[in-house]
């Protein structure tokens, strides 16, 4: 959240296979609004229970979580172009237990 503050980014795009990265960011109450991608759509209707942040089916025919959320800002019309999007995720990598977000991404449309 600090960081969208720096960067005054547009908004933040948390990639969550749970939803508890979601909340985590809810938590800290960000002027960003807040996009949550998951592939899952048992987390997407729990998310829809939460406040301060925007739930959104994730593109599973995209392979990488950081893709997923690259292809959401592209495509979504609440960025405009040039507008700078953190993006959050817990990229997994083969062979290694996920464990929680492990990435942090400003991105540029």
């Amino acid at each position: 959240c600090l960081m969208a503050e720096k960067v005054n980014a547009e908004g933040i795009v948390a990639h969550s296979m749970s939803g508890g990265a979601a909340r985590s960011l809810s938590a800290q109450r960000p002027r960003q609004q807040i996009f949550v991608l998951t592939p899952d759509r048992t987390v997407l209707r729990h998310l829809n229970f939460f406040f301060f942040f925007s739930p959104n089916l994730a593109d599973e025919e995209i392979s990488g979580h950081l893709q997923r959320a690259e292809a959401f800002i592209e495509t979504s019309p609440r960025f405009p172009q040039g507008a700078d999007v953190i993006i959050t995720a817990g990229q997994t990598k083969e062979g290694v237990p996920s464990f929680g977000t492990n990435l942090v991404k400003i991105y540029r449309k």
